[in-house]
């Protein structure tokens, strides 16, 4: 059983050097590019189900991650309806999940972020400095220990149900679940995860720095049990198969003269292509990783 964690696209606050939680900023035009092309790496993989954040910029993500296998599967049912092959005909919906948001930063959020402060730091509006501690949180938000709680929450309603069914009807190998949210949530839900396992990993390691719509992959193992229950089924291990993969940024190039870093707009892209203007041409190359450390 295949457990996939995939963070969203670069979003608009990706690009400002603010706090960025639960502030709802929308992909970027070149985070969209970035979710395009995550949906198509993946379409030929199978998932059984898609769950993601109700913010914007994970909800969008997912909804390009399952795009393409839907057009496909439409076309399916319509080909097996003339007789054809009837294959994989189902379309996946993503399930929205308000506890795989971003950490609250509370009262900072939408403020800028600086890592420490510095004589640089003159300005009117009052700059909110790096926590670097767990328990620490901005007032009315959320520290790393309350996010660790809410992961472990959001795992008993998106994940270990999957993985309760697949104990009781002993059918695993095949379950692929991925999960689309926010890079400190995603680090979170890691380690949630592999707290759950009898095998404890040997050391504790950050999942952290997870490019945009990159992803960390972890297996669920599920074995019988020793006599006199080896007609049973248990998870006899949950180990990290890989860490911050994007194969398919390789390609998506940011749009020039700013488009690439505009909030994406779903009417202006139909009012281009009616108008005959197309996308610009790419020119630079991205490098996945759109992010400062209060925008997640």
């Amino acid at each position: 059983m295949l457990v996939t964690f995939i963070r969203h696209g670069e979003s608009t606050d990706n690009l400002r050097t603010v706090w960025a939680g639960w502030l709802d900023a929308p992909l970027s035009n070149h985070g969209m590019n970035q979710a395009r092309a995550l949906g198509q790496h993946w379409l030929s993989t199978p998932i059984n189900a898609v769950y993601c954040s109700d913010l914007k910029r994970a909800h969008m993500t997912a909804q390009q991650l399952v795009a393409p296998r839907n057009v496909r599967a439409e076309g399916v049912n319509v080909t097996s309806e003339s007789g054809g092959n009837n294959n994989d005909t189902r379309l996946l919906t993503p399930i929205v999940n308000p506890l795989l948001r971003e950490q609250n930063f509370g009262i900072a959020e939408g403020k800028p972020w600086a890592a420490a402060p510095s004589s640089a730091d003159e300005t009117e509006e009052e700059i909110y400095y790096s926590i670097y501690t767990r328990h620490e949180k901005f007032p009315e938000g959320e520290s790393l220990d309350d996010l660790a709680e809410r992961a472990d929450k959001a795992l008993d309603e998106t994940v270990w149900p999957h993985v309760q069914q697949a104990l009781a009807s002993g059918e695993h190998r095949d379950i692929h679940i991925v999960v689309v949210s926010h890079g400190l949530t995603i680090s979170e839900l890691v380690a949630a995860l592999l707290r759950r396992s009898p095998i404890l990993p040997s050391s504790v390691k950050s999942y952290r720095g997870l490019h945009n719509t990159g992803w960390t992959q972890l297996a669920i193992d599920i074995d019988h049990p020793a006599p006199p229950h080896e007609t049973e089924w248990e998870v006899s291990n949950i180990r990290v198969v890989s860490v911050n993969n994007s194969p398919h940024l390789v390609s998506v190039k940011r749009q020039g003269s700013g488009i690439g870093s505009a909030a994406y707009d779903e009417k202006q892209k139909t009012l281009r292509e009616f108008f005959g203007g197309g996308g610009a041409t790419s020119t630079t190359k991205d490098k996945g990783n759109s992010t400062t450390s209060g925008s997640t």
